[in-house]
């Protein structure tokens, strides 16, 4: 039982983590927007 919530525990912060990457990624093809606004079609994935 102790096991299976270090294994539930462990998946929560890899997802918080990939969650964190995600947004980060966003956030800088956000300022390459903004930067060259030549590309609207990037701006619809956002």
């Amino acid at each position: 039982m102790f096991r299976k919530c270090e294994q539930i525990i462990s998946d929560i912060s890899y997802n918080e983590g990939a969650f964190l990457f995600i947004s980060l990624f966003r956030k800088i093809i956000a300022r390459k927007m903004t930067e060259n606004s030549n590309q609207p079609e990037l701006e619809q994935i956002i």
